[in-house]
């Protein structure tokens, strides 16, 4: 997985089967008008990658280009915008900001299931643990078209993990 700023996401080559990009939108912030510059952003890299006949469909897994030139996921931690994409057959992305709350061990446990919140209660930084668990939740759920749902089985792929200050971005492919 390669992680760029959007300011250099005209200089790069474009998403291959083999290569995920990952692109950090800075400053979208939260709600519809986050929603409409994400896709604004996105649209304007896949136009320059793609050609003008691009667009994006909304689906009721998100976004989804109108080509057949592979996969995009996007999501926000409350400040930045990120867009995942590549060529494989399904993919998510989520990104959440590294916090303590008191609900963490029951939602890790209704969620995640006991062997993850066993892991979780021993931890050296459980706060750290949980973002890294549950952003490959969320975005395996994303990569299979899911809704959150409790005691939900493991689902089969990989997951690749990036650091932005205290945000945790997870990128899940099928494998």
């Amino acid at each position: 997985m390669i992680v760029y700023d959007f300011a250099e996401a005209l200089r790069i080559p474009r998403p291959t089967r083999d290569k995920i990009v990952l692109l950090r939108i800075p400053m979208v912030g939260r709600g519809p008008t986050a929603r409409l510059q994400l896709r604004a952003a996105i649209l304007s890299v896949g136009k320059h990658w793609y050609g003008t006949e691009i667009n994006l469909r909304e689906t009721p897994v998100g976004p989804q280009w109108t080509l057949p030139v592979g996969v995009l996921s996007l999501s926000y931690d409350g400040l930045d915008g990120w867009a995942a994409w590549s060529e494989v057959t399904r993919l998510g992305c989520d990104a959440i900001r590294i916090n303590d709350f008191t609900e963490r061990a029951d939602i890790t446990q209704r969620y995640l299931g006991a062997t993850v919140a066993a892991r979780l209660a021993t931890s050296r930084l459980p706060s750290e643990a949980f973002a890294h668990e549950w952003t490959k939740f969320e975005a395996s759920l994303k990569a299979y078209g899911l809704t959150l749902t409790e005691d939900l089985s493991p689902l089969r792929g990989r997951a690749f993990y990036h650091r932005c200050g205290e945000v945790v971005v997870a990128v899940f492919i099928d494998s």
